[in-house]
């Protein structure tokens, strides 16, 4: 009897069936499932080489004046911004129109190895 009792505190600590009982069904089975989520690669904003794809800058809201559609390389999408809302910001920089039709032009700037390339309405 003091064996049983020692094997059901036994199991009772251990989770497993008790000595002696009519249940034949077996140890318990049980099913993990274990879900992997792949790592997210994203590029930190303070990354100035390679090409990057920047939100669009609005100037003046409910108007369309504004720059979109901005890819920039070397150059960070803030310096971009900061470069776009700033009346004298591409002076500097060498600047040609790449496309125009339907009510938008598409610019590209350079300076360098630094290249912005934007489309506004026309």
């Amino acid at each position: 009897m003091r064996a049983c009792a020692l094997a059901l505190v036994l199991a009772g600590a251990l989770g497993i069936a008790g000595c002696g009982g009519d249940d034949e069904s077996g140890p318990a089975t049980v099913t993990v499932t274990q879900t992997q989520t792949a790592p997210t690669a994203t590029a930190p904003p303070s990354t100035v080489s390679g090409a990057n794809r920047c939100p669009d800058v609005v100037i003046t809201p409910n108007s369309g004046d504004g720059v979109f559609d901005i890819t920039t390389e070397n150059v960070t999408c803030a310096e971009a911004e900061t470069l776009l809302r700033s009346s004298d910001g591409l002076r500097s920089w060498n600047c040609r129109v790449v496309a125009e039709g339907e009510g938008r032009k598409t610019t590209s700037c350079s300076q360098g190895d630094k290249v912005i390339v934007f489309a506004t309405e026309a």
